[in-house]
């Protein structure tokens, strides 16, 4: 059991190091690379746009099975609250308790 916990806390240290490193190297390297505007503008837009296809394939499945359309009605919730820019914490409250009384009724 303490070996499990040693384990779990090292794999987040690690992660977490990884993390800082590559949000290091960005400044640091930028001194040595120059990339152009249209370049920069294209590798924003690939990040939002796999940013959107894990949020999008997490949303319909899960263990590769499909989710139910609980969650995805909540997901849809979520959507429409962003979209008129409500707070944050009024769109994660909004969607998980329109999932979970969803869920409530049957609806899987």
């Amino acid at each position: 059991m303490i070996s499990d916990t040693y384990s779990i806390v090292a794999g987040i240290m690690l992660l977490a190091s990884g993390t800082y490193l590559f949000r290091l190297a960005g400044p640091l390297l930028s001194r040595y690379f120059e990339f152009s505007d249209s370049y920069k503008s294209l590798l924003s837009e690939a990040s939002t746009v796999l940013l959107f296809a894990v949020a999008i394939s997490v949303t319909f499945y899960e263990n590769g099975a499909y989710s139910g359309n609980a969650r995805v009605i909540g997901v849809i919730v979520a959507s429409v609250l962003a979209y008129r820019k409500m707070p944050f914490i009024t769109i994660v409250l909004s969607a998980a308790a329109t999932t979970a009384f969803l869920r409530f009724l049957g609806l899987e």
